[in-house]
């Protein structure tokens, strides 16, 4: 048996690392764009979506590279120039290698745009370099174009890239300066692997007129969770994310220097929504309810009922927040259901609404939930998992937007007649408690 030659050792190389930039860049295609979970994808493209095509593009040069050779009228003396393909090939992996380590420096969205560009106009001269048989064969200077290039796109970013124009201030410092202040805190829960987050900061917190606001109205405080990069958060980070039951991100809170929330935003919201929040914030008398409807206020003892589902949960009657309150003591048996308290009702929703009501507890971390059922069996919810039960009272609003559809035949839409109420807790941690409800309110805004 012949032993391979330096040519074909060569080839199979060439191949096995096509292969292996494809499938990079395919990895990155299919967990961002394809099932969206933006998380390995994230991980492997940390600030943009371009490099995943891109590196396809690059393997699917380097898999041409031998094929060609096979191809030429002059195979033998192609194949003696592979290695001059190779450093032509590999010149262009260390440009995309250098582009994204400006990515990382960087952060902007542009050089996506930018290494997507140059992938498109390197394909072809690539091509018709590697079958003319390499003209790029000089190491210096294939090395001083890759570095100029890659020192072209960093000061480039640099100059062009996105920032938040908010003056993010340290954790350690907000409820003091907000005492000092009075103003209220602005809690931003973002992640480095959040898109949706980093949209809202080029097209929200970038903005000079809301960022100015921000900076003058608020105590701004950005909270970065790292728990997929490494595994666990600070203990200042986790006990802000359950007391204010954080799910998802961007998460923003606003609340005054006892941590008592006043309103919130989950998920992408633009510039008009940041403004209505700042709006609200700012001028609460624009916000006051045209009629208040008290749905119960527990003076007397009322018709709500207790369905528990494999727990104990007893509905009694207590002093509240102002008068009566209604107790709920529910055990879980180390059991993983729920707790609910039902209320039938008959109402109209107005075009624009929130409820509120009262609270306070002595018992474990668990999921509160607010649902409204209408008559022909669809459910819409507000679901606050992981919930921090406050030991003192505390005022819960359900803004209309907070509001979203949990199941039922019509598949989803807004609310418009409520047939009841229910009040819901169901297992986090678990245990046994005692929750008390007061001043059960819609307001019609």
């Amino acid at each position: 048996m012949s032993t391979p030659t330096f040519e074909a050792r060569l080839a199979i190389l060439v191949r096995a690392l096509a292969i292996a930039v494809m499938i990079v860049g395919a990895v990155g295609i299919y967990d961002i764009w394809i099932v969206r979970r933006v998380r390995l994808g994230s991980a492997l493209f940390p600030d943009h979506l371009a490099l995943a095509p891109t590196l396809v593009g690059i393997g699917l040069v380097l898999l041409l590279i031998p094929a060609l050779g096979r191809s030429t009228s002059e195979p033998l003396r192609l194949l003696k120039r592979t290695n001059q393909m190779m450093l032509f090939g590999a010149s262009i992996l260390i440009v995309v290698v250098l582009f994204a380590a400006a990515s990382l420096v960087t952060r902007s969205e542009n050089l996506g745009f930018l290494m997507t560009l140059l992938a498109i106009l390197l394909g072809p001269p690539a091509l018709i370099l590697i079958l003319a048989g390499g003209f790029f064969v000089h190491r210096r200077a294939t090395l001083f174009i890759v570095a100029a290039t890659a020192a072209a796109v960093v000061v480039w970013n640099v100059a062009h890239r996105d920032r938040t124009r908010v003056d993010w201030l340290p954790l350690a410092d907000a409820r003091s300066r907000a005492t000092a202040s009075r103003k209220p805190i602005m809690y931003d829960f973002s992640a480095e692997w959040c898109g949706p987050c980093k949209l809202m900061d080029r097209e929200v917190f970038n903005d000079p007129l809301l960022a100015a606001q921000i900076n003058h109205d608020f105590i701004p405080v950005r909270l970065i969770d790292r728990q997929q990069e490494d595994g666990r958060n600070p203990p200042s980070v986790v006990d802000l994310q359950r007391r204010f039951a954080v799910r998802a991100f961007p998460t923003i809170i606003l609340a005054d220097d006892t941590l008592t929330e006043s309103d919130r935003m989950i998920g992408y919201r633009n510039k008009d929504d940041m403004t209505a929040l700042i709006e609200r914030a700012t001028h609460p008398s624009s916000m006051t309810p045209k009629s208040v409807q008290t749905l119960d206020n527990f003076e007397t003892p009322s018709n709500w009922k207790a369905y528990p589902y494999a727990v104990s949960l007893t509905i009694n009657q207590d002093a509240g927040h102002s008068g009566k309150a209604m107790r709920l003591d529910f055990d879980f048996h180390g059991d993983s259901r729920y707790a609910a308290a039902r209320k039938d009702v008959d109402f109209d929703l107005p075009s624009n609404y929130q409820f509120s009501f009262w609270i306070r507890a002595d018992a474990p971390v668990n999921n509160l939930e607010f649902k409204l059922d209408d008559a022909d069996g669809n459910v819409w919810w507000v679901n606050h998992r992981d919930f921090m039960f406050p030991n003192g009272w505390r005022k819960i609003t359900i803004r209309k937007s907070d509001i979203q559809f949990a199941w039922g035949p019509l598949g989803g839409g807004v609310p418009k007649h409520v047939s009841a109420i229910e009040i819901v807790i169901t297992a986090g941690t678990a245990g046994k408690g005692t929750v008390w409800i007061d001043d059960l309110a819609l307001d019609r805004l």
